[in-house]
């Protein structure tokens, strides 16, 4: 069973250890999400959604949020006891901030509808920390890395009739394609990121 418990950081906030591993600052918290927001800041502005996989005790994603107040943070988090915890120990109102749950398989349809989006995906180091395995399968869905969500997100595509273009792409660091550059048609572009994501 996993054991949650609160705490004090040095500076007064409130801080979070699970199964007695802190997931955030035992010093200064909201300091520490400063460091890494502005660390990650110039990767999102061609986005309009950022997923953050992970909540740890929230103030990486507060943070970003209140930066980014014009654009949509989806936190995904694994272990509901944490999600609680963050809704009960927030005090800052964020009202582009959204938390999802994604523990089993079918729960994956609860981001789908996030994916007609551009989109970058960025992982909280706390809970990169403790649960690796999870956290590399989201990033792999979210980045479109196999074959079956391929498959996936051109059925769902097609079934709302959404339109697959460059920018949800380019939102993808592993893909080195420069659609102005190559002069490419959106359509030519799109497949040839598709099959750089599938090699």
């Amino acid at each position: 069973m996993k054991r949650i418990i609160s705490g004090v950081a040095r500076n007064g906030e409130p801080t979070l250890k699970l199964n007695n591993i802190s997931l955030c600052s035992s010093f200064n918290p909201s300091k520490e999400a400063k460091t890494w927001v502005n660390s990650k800041i110039d990767f999102c502005s061609e986005a309009e959604v950022i997923f953050v996989l992970g909540l740890a005790a929230g103030y990486h994603s507060v943070e970003l949020a209140l930066r980014l107040f014009d654009k949509e943070i989806v936190v995904i988090e694994k272990n509901i006891d944490v999600t609680q915890w963050f809704w009960q120990n927030t005090e800052t109102p964020v009202e582009n901030l959204r938390v999802i749950s994604i523990a089993k398989e079918k729960d994956y349809e609860k981001i789908r509808i996030e994916l007609n989006q551009p989109y970058i995906v960025l992982e909280n180091p706390y809970s990169l920390q403790m649960q690796p395995e999870y956290i590399k399968k989201l990033k792999e869905r979210l980045l479109v890395r196999t074959s079956e969500e391929l498959r996936l997100t051109n059925r769902y595509r097609i079934k709302h009739k959404v339109e697959l273009n460059s920018q949800d792409l380019l939102s993808v660091k592993d893909v080195d394609v420069n659609f102005k550059k190559q002069e490419l048609s959106r359509e030519k572009a799109v497949w040839q990121a598709l099959r750089e994501l599938v090699r």
